[in-house]
C-alpha cells in the first residue's frame, strides 16, 4: 500500500487523537499483535503492508512526532514485507 494511502487510513481511524494510539513496524503483524497483547489492549489493531521499509519508517515517525506512542523491539528484515501497525 502506498505511503499516502496508509497515512490517510491512519488519519481516518485515529481522528487526530494521536496520544491515545500506538504505532510501530513489523515483518510479522500476527506475532507482533500477540506480543503487544501481553502489555496492552489491542482491540483496535490495524496493520498495512508498506511499499518499502523507508516508507514505513517515514509513516511511523510522522505519527510519533504527532504524539503516538512508538512500539519498538521488532527486528526488521529489509528483504521481507514490512507492515505499519497501530492500536
Amino acid at each position: 500500500m502506498t505511503k499516502d494511502a496508509i497515512i490517510n487510513e491512519i488519519e481516518s481511524r485515529t481522528s487526530s487523537k494521536y496520544a491515545s494510539w500506538h504505532v510501530g513496524l513489523t515483518n510479522d503483524p500476527d506475532r507482533q499483535r500477540q506480543d503487544c497483547e501481553r502489555d496492552n489492549r489491542t482491540d483496535f489493531w490495524m496493520d498495512w503492508r508498506a511499499d518499502s521499509l523507508d516508507d514505513a519508517r517515514e509513516i511511523e515517525m510522522r505519527f510519533v512526532n504527532r504524539g503516538m506512542k512508538q512500539i519498538v523491539g521488532a527486528t526488521l528484515q529489509p528483504r521481507k514485507d514490512v507492515f505499519v501497525f497501530i492500536f
